[in-house]
């Protein structure tokens, strides 16, 4: 190797490792419901979360844990509690533990709505003045 070609590889290694390093460093963000809102004037207002600073490593799970925190409203409002317990004890603490106080918050409703027996006709939204 001459010193050109020397300084040319060395300058193609720093380039590829902060280019690496940059792509390590990526983050993804992603919304995700949690709650509707009905006001008493019937204004309903749904709730959304970003979850920032997703690692890339995690990236490979993130769209089945989506899947799984989207099935798990779903069954909420449906009242399906089994499904809701086992979905929530996946998908505590893998959001960086940034959706755990929704999730226990969602905990605490399910146990009320079990506590009372729930209807088909039941009312899963919050209800606010």
């Amino acid at each position: 190797f001459t010193h050109n070609n020397v300084n040319l590889c060395v300058e193609l290694l720093r380039t590829c490792y902060c280019q690496h390093k940059r792509f390590m460093n990526f983050k993804y963000n992603i919304v995700l419901e949690l709650d509707t809102i009905e006001f008493s004037n019937g204004k309903e207002v749904t709730a959304f979360c970003v979850v920032e600073s997703v690692p890339i490593t995690e990236l490979p799970k993130v769209e089945n844990f989506k899947d799984l925190h989207n099935n798990l409203l779903e069954n909420y409002r449906r009242g399906d509690w089994n499904y809701c317990a086992q979905a929530l004890e996946h998908l505590k603490g893998f959001w960086g533990h940034d959706l755990d106080t929704f999730y226990s918050s969602l905990e605490e409703r399910i146990a009320e709505q079990i506590e009372m027996g729930t209807n088909e006709n039941w009312n899963w939204k919050i209800i606010r003045d």
